[in-house]
């Protein structure tokens, strides 16, 4: 079941064109926050790969380079995650405010290594430091990391006190998703339109 919801997550993304190259965004915190509290270190892996790494074959036909990339920041992501629960967690019984607050530096920590991590293939690929993205990348990073954490914990929350009740989260689930896509297709447009003034000043 998680190896599932890491395949429908990551296959559903959305980019963020930064120069040259974008940074792609999904909901991947759900599964995340959802596997580091009530799955095995190991279990949890093993699911993050499998179904992330059959959506980026599948869904996303990456190959080589780029899909070893991605599996490798995958499993670092994972391990970095599940280092930051294991140390703040306090393994109570009950899900509560401080499993919160350890899911949300979790999912932070996570996201500046995704980020710097993807600066570092970038700048391997261009050939030049492109440290001037990074601040742009964890702004947004941040922002999506908040919000799908602060859903995940939602979601969790009403599980473990009244599981019909998650059926609920379809709706704000979708929209939030669709809201993301559709803001960073009007980002994209925005830049296209000021790289195309740019331009045309410049002749």
């Amino acid at each position: 079941v998680l190896a599932v919801l890491f395949r429908v997550t990551e296959a559903r993304v959305f980019h963020l064109r930064i120069g040259r190259s974008a940074h792609s965004f999904s909901m991947i915190e759900i599964p995340v926050v959802y596997g580091v509290f009530f799955f095995l270190p190991g279990d949890y892996i093993r699911a993050r790969l499998i179904g992330a790494g059959l959506a980026l074959v599948i869904s996303r036909r990456q190959r080589s380079v780029k899909l070893a990339f991605n599996v490798a920041q995958f499993f670092l992501c994972s391990v970095v995650t599940l280092g930051i629960v294991h140390l703040l967690d306090s393994a109570g019984p009950e899900f509560g405010p401080r499993d919160w607050v350890t899911a949300f530096l979790a999912t932070a920590a996570e996201n500046v290594v995704g980020v710097f991590a993807v600066t570092a293939a970038i700048s391997l690929a261009e050939g030049a430091p492109q440290t001037d993205r990074i601040p742009r990348m964890l702004g947004m990073g941040t922002v999506v990391s908040l919000t799908n954490t602060s859903l995940a914990l939602l979601l969790i929350t009403i599980l473990l006190v009244e599981p019909a009740a998650a059926v609920l989260f379809g709706v704000p689930i979708v929209a939030g998703f669709v809201a993301y896509r559709a803001y960073l297709a009007e980002r994209g447009q925005h830049e296209g339109g000021e790289m195309l003034y740019g331009s045309t000043r410049n002749q």
